[in-house]
């Protein structure tokens, strides 16, 4: 098996940054209730809390870091689903509890504003994949491609036919296979010029090859690609000072969320690193509580 470095080093104990997070996370909990917009900022802080988490437990063998996974996934899940709904409130789990979203405070229009980010869409796909829920992926995939992509923000052509072959993978529907290629052909560096190039060549196109090899079904092909993408984190993340100080790099996310799909596809993995966490990966956490 192969086996890839992490470029950090992790903490024997919680740092200051991970407390603020903690308690920063249980005060937007907190405020939902009352106000329900603070689901948008809970959301944050929770994608925030588990990486730091994961610095303590790289393998995600300890049940607080499978309840930080699983906290991203429900607070983003719920974000959307408040966001989109045309009822007068949801009622949702998250941290355990049941809680009660109003949508009469925010008008629709305010609502979907807070969910018109694909950056927040395909992070919480991920997590949904992480974790194994299909209902919650289902419900994603339904929220419309165009309204993930505010015409104020310019985006490359090849992200938003990535985020609908993404959409038509989960919904089964046709025609994947010529929308998966529209979102390779346009990442071609010549064409894709909004993104930055390391993110396109190193981040962004890896996910896009990775899906497309967990199609293929091939495992050698498969952990020759993970391998490879997994040495290209690392070369982002370690590329200058900042990057490498900043955290969010000491978990490959969509490289999991996508590996996590190839092993529940019957593609074994044969590639190890920290920047997988092992029990999110085999998902061992699975069924410990409902989710």
């Amino acid at each position: 098996m192969e086996t890839i470095p992490v470029h950090w080093t992790a903490l024997s104990a919680p740092s200051a940054y991970l407390i603020r997070i903690q308690e920063s996370t249980s005060d937007a909990l907190s405020r939902m209730t009352e106000h329900p917009r603070a689901i948008t900022t809970a959301f944050e802080r929770a994608a925030k809390k588990v990486r730091e988490q994961l610095t303590l437990d790289p393998t995600g063998r300890k049940l607080e870091s499978w309840e930080a996974a699983v906290l991203v996934l429900q607070t983003g899940s719920a974000m959307f689903e408040w966001a989109y709904t045309t009822d007068d409130a949801i009622d949702v789990m998250i941290d355990h509890e049941v809680r009660h979203l109003s949508t009469l405070k925010d008008n629709v229009a305010a609502r979907r504003s807070w969910g018109s980010s694909s950056h927040k869409w395909l992070t919480t796909f991920w997590w949904c994949l992480i974790c194994r829920d299909g209902p919650r992926l289902e419900q994603l995939a339904n929220i419309p491609a165009e309204n993930l992509f505010p015409p104020h923000v310019q985006t490359d052509e090849y992200w938003i036919r990535w985020t609908e072959a993404l959409q038509i993978w989960a919904l089964k529907q046709p025609g994947l296979v010529d929308k998966l290629g529209d979102a390779i052909q346009l990442s071609d560096p010549s064409i894709a010029v909004i993104t930055p190039r390391d993110m396109l060549d190193k981040i962004n196109y890896q996910y896009i090859y990775l899906f497309y090899r967990v199609l293929q079904g091939d495992p050698d092909e498969f952990n020759t690609a993970l391998q490879q993408a997994l040495h290209y984190h690392r070369e982002y993340w370690t590329s200058d000072p900042d990057r490498e100080d900043d955290f969010t790099g000491n978990l490959a996310l969509g490289l999991l969320a996508i590996a996590c799909l190839a092993l529940d596809s019957g593609i074994p993995v044969n590639v190890q690193s920290d920047y997988l966490p092992e029990h999110l990966l085999r998902g061992s956490w699975l069924g410990e509580f409902p989710i």
